[in-house]
């Protein structure tokens, strides 16, 4: 990914460094637009839909790994990522001309996972707020699929037992 630092995002970073606090990336927007990102933008030209960060660890002094999910009924032809502050600055984009960057299908929930390297940025001034661990988010969905798939040995067991049965009494 070719991620481009805006110049108002680069400013908050090194406001940050300089007052010994880090700055917070909370959201990821999706758009639907396809061009080469400039650093002068504010925001994505046809931002589709926001979410909250779900999950992120920072990887090294400069590079932060970070989780969205999307879900929803809708498609998304995604083309242009924008990454945002606390305070709803956009710190940095990603689009490309031709190229599609994201799909969700409307049936379809979207774990997207970035590993951003943030060259330019002062190393350690980037923390993430998140919304929790994603495994969480699945708990429900893998406690259902455990209890179908005992059940499944369970017939399957029951099946084997009463075979076995039938060949004794032959």
């Amino acid at each position: 990914m070719s991620l481009i630092i805006t110049e108002i995002g680069l400013e908050k970073a090194m406001q940050a460094d300089e007052q010994g606090v880090s700055f917070k990336i909370t959201h990821v927007g999706v758009g639907l637009n396809g061009y080469t990102p400039d650093k002068k933008m504010s925001a994505l030209q046809n931002e589709f839909k926001r979410v909250e960060i779900a999950g992120g660890t920072q990887v090294a002094g400069n590079q932060i790994h970070l989780t969205a999910l999307f879900d929803g009924d809708e498609e998304i032809n995604g083309r242009e990522l924008g990454f945002y502050l606390k305070d709803g600055t956009l710190f940095a984009i990603e689009s490309h001309p031709t190229n599609l960057l994201t799909y969700k299908s409307p049936s379809s929930k979207v774990i997207e996972a970035f590993d951003l390297i943030l060259e330019g940025v002062p190393p350690n001034s980037i923390t993430v707020d998140s919304t929790g661990d994603l495994s969480l988010y699945y708990a429900d969905t893998f406690a259902v699929m455990g209890t179908a798939q005992i059940n499944n040995m369970r017939r399957t067991l029951s099946n084997l037992v009463q075979l076995s049965e039938l060949k004794l009494l032959h």
